[in-house]
């Protein structure tokens, strides 16, 4: 079965905004599985589960936001990580992160002001 960790990096470019959480913090009411930031842009931030590591910088100008980060297999359970997601309107998704202590890079800039990120194990 896959298992998957879900991030969202909510509102980077409101106004007004400021202070930066510490990534994961879980905001309720989430799925089980599910973890929210509130992200400020040109943070950097890392997530971890107990089999993948994710680490990555949100960035904004003239009305666009930027993801780029990095996925690391952390487990040497035969299956791969990767991460997947949104910045704005535009999808990315990392290749296959495997064996243990194999990385990927993911990286996308879309028109919006949220930033959405799914850990996955295959």
């Amino acid at each position: 079965m896959n298992k998957t960790k879900r991030l969202l990096v909510a509102g980077a470019m409101m106004a007004g905004f400021a202070g930066t959480l510490t990534a994961p913090a879980v905001a309720a009411p989430a799925p089980a599985d599910d973890a929210s930031i509130a992200a400020v842009c040109g943070k950097t931030y890392t997530a971890r589960t107990s089999w993948a590591t994710t680490t990555f910088r949100v960035t904004c100008k003239s009305g666009k936001i930027t993801v780029r980060g990095t996925v690391t297999d952390t487990k040497a359970d035969g299956k791969c990580v990767r991460v997947s997601g949104k910045a704005g309107n535009k999808s990315f998704r990392s290749g296959k992160a495997c064996p243990k202590g194999t990385s990927k890079s993911y990286g996308a800039t879309g028109t919006g002001n949220s930033v959405r990120i799914t850990l996955e194990r295959l």
